[in-house]
């Protein structure tokens, strides 16, 4: 009876070509592993980038829409601040492999494609303004997503972070 204990024997040159195969695969996961990297960070700076403009601007708006240039009303810039931070927040948690903020960074994409879609459309079929800005945030939730949800190298990133 067996006991599991066995060896496979090589010849030297069957030694070398398995160990230069291993050396391959080894180098190959380490490159999917930096592509992955520069992805998720490329993605997390633009999402961050892209928060503060967005809750400044906002903030300008609400207290435009109040017809109250005063900035020292704090509700508005207060719920802005939390979003930031909140977006930050998250961003930081996917640059280092959690897997929740990847989920929460598509669900978010997914929301910001679908929002963004009809404000283009009403955009343009109301002639109201350019359809610019709405179309970029599209192709970047577009672009984002996809690379977060199918990229192998994303994948590899993920769980090199997760489990270092």
């Amino acid at each position: 009876m067996p006991n599991g204990n066995f060896q496979i024997k090589l010849n030297p040159e069957e030694k070398r070509q398995a160990m230069q195969a291993m050396a391959k695969a080894e180098h190959e996961r380490k490159r999917m592993v930096r592509i992955g990297k520069v992805i998720v960070i490329t993605i997390s700076i633009i999402h961050i980038v892209m928060s503060v403009i967005m809750g400044v601007a906002l903030g300008f708006v609400s207290t435009l829409a109040m017809n109250d240039l005063d900035i020292s009303r704090p509700l508005m810039w207060t719920i802005n601040i939390f979003t930031v931070v909140f977006n930050i927040a998250i961003a930081f948690a996917l640059i280092c492999g959690k897997g929740w903020a990847r989920l929460l960074f598509m669900i978010g994409f997914g929301s910001i494609l679908f929002v963004m879609s009809i404000v283009a459309l009403e955009t343009y079929s109301l002639s109201s303004g350019p359809v610019t800005l709405p179309l970029v945030v599209v192709g970047y939730s577009l672009i984002a997503g996809a690379l977060l949800f199918a990229s192998k190298s994303v994948a590899q990133y993920m769980y090199s972070a997760t489990n270092r």
